[in-house]
């Protein structure tokens, strides 16, 4: 596939990072394949993103494959490693993983609108080139700016290494409380231009 970007974007309640999650549990059976997964500030993998993952783990029922470290993820039957570490400098004690990268062909960055600067991504972008596998970069954001590095670089012009998959709650209602959709007809209702953008 030409596609080397992938980008999640969408409103709140829209599922993006459970679908990350449940395709990076997939991903990690593919044999070969590495993966770094970031956001631009992570102070705690184990507590925040690594407790998302397990629970999908265990939706899914293979929770028995994986082996659930501080900083990392390993999929015991491939040997795959996810490994988890703050973009921003000094962010975490984890900079390791943004010096080793040569094992990885799959780079992460979730809440990617936090990001202040394509700079600091295109420095581990560039580093995301393994001949082996497909690279891929999946950044997963919220409706943000159209002055943001994200929109300029990846949506507002047509480019074929790019797939966009763009969802909000409405595509997500079976798996949404009740009064969380309410909640969100009444922002309709009182604010479109706020709904719009959330």
């Amino acid at each position: 596939s030409p596609i080397r970007y992938v980008i999640l974007i969408g409103g709140r309640g829209g599922a993006k990072s459970h679908a990350l999650c449940t395709w990076l549990n997939e991903a990690s059976f593919i044999p070969g394949w590495g993966f770094l997964f970031t956001r631009w500030t992570m102070v705690s993998a184990e507590k925040s993103v690594i407790p998302e993952f397990e629970k999908i783990c265990e939706h899914l029922g293979n929770s028995q494959s994986f082996e659930f470290q501080r900083t990392q993820v390993v999929n015991k039957e491939t040997g795959n490693v996810i490994d988890y570490s703050g973009l921003k400098p000094a962010s975490n004690s984890s900079t390791g993983a943004l010096k080793s990268l040569s094992s990885k062909n799959v780079f992460i960055l979730e809440e990617a609108e936090d990001c202040p600067n394509y700079e600091q991504f295109d420095k581990v972008d560039n580093s995301i080139r393994t001949i082996e596998h497909q690279n891929l970069v999946i950044l997963c954001l919220n409706q943000g700016h159209v002055q943001h590095w994200i929109f300029t670089e990846f949506i507002a012009q047509k480019r074929d290494d790019v797939l966009v998959i763009q969802t909000t709650y409405l595509d997500n209602l079976k798996y949404l409380d009740d009064s969380f959709i309410a909640k969100a007809e009444r922002v309709k209702a009182r604010n479109l231009k706020r709904y719009n953008h959330i």
